[in-house]
């Protein structure tokens, strides 16, 4: 359970939420962000990425630049499962890599496999992005939007995360495997039509 956290000042090296109502109201229109889910922007006094119960914390960047949508599809989930992590510590460039696999592999008409992905790509560990911009524009949701719960997970300053992938012999001979390397694709922003129609988006 996320534990709650108030308005008082965390200090001088907090970042805090920062970003007006009217380019809230706006991420909610464009994104299909439904109001039952009661999303909610923070006052300029909470501190970036700290928890309160049966919330969860999104990056509005998140779904400009990394294609990212609610709800999650299934191999988000089991990618944030499979790593025990939660959604707002996911790196930008990773949540980006994971949405074009997702979408490439919908638009060559497979289903997208953990496998598979996992030969592509692994795990790194990595400093949270340094652009304190991407920080600044959060809000809040309802935590049940993802279910099954999430994993808060900390990483010891010296701590390494072993993510050795399978090995080839596993995934060389699959079908899916063979038509991403065969259609490779830049990591870019998806248009906003094209996740609709692999099923990626609600609108």
């Amino acid at each position: 359970m996320a534990r709650k956290v108030s308005d008082q000042s965390q200090g001088d090296d907090a970042l805090y939420c920062k970003w007006n109502k009217a380019s809230f109201d706006s991420l909610m229109k464009i994104y299909c962000i439904m109001p039952e889910w009661h999303p909610v922007m923070p006052s300029q006094k909470y501190v970036v990425f700290l928890l309160r119960d049966g919330q969860i914390t999104l990056l509005a960047n998140f779904f400009k630049f990394c294609n990212f949508r609610l709800p999650v599809t299934r191999l988000c989930k089991e990618m944030l499962d499979e790593y025990a992590v939660h959604i707002p510590k996911m790196h930008p460039l990773g949540l980006a890599k994971l949405r074009r696999f997702e979408y490439s592999s919908l638009s060559l008409g497979f289903m997208q496999e953990k496998l598979i992905f996992r030969a592509f790509y692994t795990l790194v560990w990595k400093a949270p992005c340094r652009d304190k911009y991407w920080k600044k524009r959060i809000f809040f949701i309802d935590a049940d939007v993802i279910p099954g719960g999430m994993h808060w997970r900390v990483m010891a300053s010296r701590e390494k995360v072993k993510d050795d992938g399978p090995v080839k012999v596993e995934y060389q001979e699959n079908a899916l495997y063979k038509a991403l390397t065969a259609h490779s694709s830049e990591c870019t922003v998806i248009p906003k039509g094209a996740l609709v129609l692999v099923g990626m988006s609600m609108c």
